[in-house]
């Protein structure tokens, strides 16, 4: 196991959790949606870490799938749904962006306590970043 496929998985999640805090902060659906692309890319890239650094296959055919359905597929449905629903904002915030924040992160600690029992399970790195 090398150093850079280590940094690679972290830096990755890391990121990818760091988009779901940002889709949290933008109000804009379009920039949501330019997000859901950007958070399709990094699933295909930890799917490709995964894959390359197994050898496998079919890890990396999954991570051609993610990137095709998450990064292509699913932005252009949620693009045609803003166009055709009119207006490009949230109509109303049901909770403010601090309330939000608070939420995301409890919701953040009680994923890393529940996989706690998971991620004991397994000693690899994509193991690892389950939470």
């Amino acid at each position: 196991m090398t150093v850079s496929y280590l940094m690679t998985i972290n830096l990755l999640s890391g990121a990818f959790l760091l988009t779901a805090v940002l889709v949290l902060l933008r109000r804009e659906l379009t920039a949501v949606v330019r997000v859901v692309v950007v958070q399709g890319v990094l699933l295909a890239g930890i799917a490709t870490a995964i894959g390359i650094h197994r050898r496998s296959v079919e890890m990396c055919l999954v991570a051609l799938g993610v990137l095709v359905l998450k990064a292509v597929v699913v932005p252009l449905v949620l693009r045609r749904a803003v166009r055709d629903g009119g207006d490009p904002r949230e109509a109303r915030p049901l909770v403010n962006v601090p309330a939000s924040m608070v939420a995301a992160t409890l919701l953040v600690l009680v994923a890393f306590l529940a996989s706690a029992p998971l991620v004991a399970l397994t000693g690899t790195p994509a193991g690892r970043a389950v939470p």
